[in-house]
């Protein structure tokens, strides 16, 4: 299989999307970094402005959910949800 193979299947089982959420943050900091850059030279002031209003947007919604899943208990394994399946159908 090759890499990209392998980063499809990652991302395509369940629960492991949360695990992307610091890679999304860090991306979403360069970002607002390159913005901050361009509003420093004058260059398309406006629209630097609506995308660093976009950025703390996403930022924050991350940020939001990945506490969220962290007071929740984090992720729960596949191995669980299948047990927890399982259980719910002898109940």
């Amino acid at each position: 299989m090759s890499i990209v193979d392998n980063v499809v299947g990652h991302i395509n089982t369940p629960g492991s999307a949360l695990k992307l959420v610091p890679i999304i943050q860090v991306i979403v900091l360069m970002i607002l970094a390159g913005c901050s850059v361009t509003i420093y030279y004058g260059v398309a002031v406006i629209h630097m402005c609506v995308m660093i209003f976009l950025a703390l947007g996403l930022l924050v919604s991350l940020t939001f959910l990945q506490k969220m899943v962290n007071d929740a208990g984090g992720i729960p394994k596949a191995q669980d949800a299948e047990e927890e399946s399982d259980m719910k159908k002898i109940d």
